[in-house]
């Protein structure tokens, strides 16, 4: 990790320390309203002036979303590699190497990976299944 890396990942580390300290900024119960977002607005600039190298509140706001969805990836990653049930081991075969993995963990009540669902019908599915067989013989 060179000077300017490792001057990024500190200011990363102190973003998501002030920001674990704001609950308003992650707690997903609380409504957001124009009350509210202005609240937010105010405290990410807040933020950024606390910070060893000082940045706006936007820059603040926009890193901090960059580092809540890589923590978001590695969730899905971690959760995507649980073994099915009755595979007789219940440890992810994914180990995140994120550096602030750690850091965001107090997030992970809050980021649920979301369930996914096909855009294919499955009688389309199973029309394209009968073909290929069709075709095979």
């Amino acid at each position: 990790m060179n000077k300017i890396e490792f001057e990024e990942h500190l200011i990363n580390r102190e973003i998501i320390a002030f920001v674990r300290s704001n609950p308003l900024l992650w707690q997903k119960r609380v409504k957001i309203d124009k009350k509210n977002k202005d609240t937010i607005s105010q405290a990410f600039s807040q933020i950024g002036s606390l910070l060893s190298e000082p940045l706006t509140g936007d820059a603040v706001s926009t890193r901090w979303k960059s580092l809540r969805d890589q923590y978001s990836r590695e969730m899905r990653k971690v959760t995507a590699s649980q073994p099915r049930s009755g595979a007789g081991n219940d440890e992810p075969s994914y180990k995140p190497t994120w550096p602030l993995f750690s850091d965001m963990s107090f997030l992970k009540d809050v980021i649920k990976p979301r369930k996914t669902q096909s855009n294919v019908s499955r009688k389309k599915f199973k029309s394209c299944e009968d073909t290929k067989i069709e075709i095979a013989k």
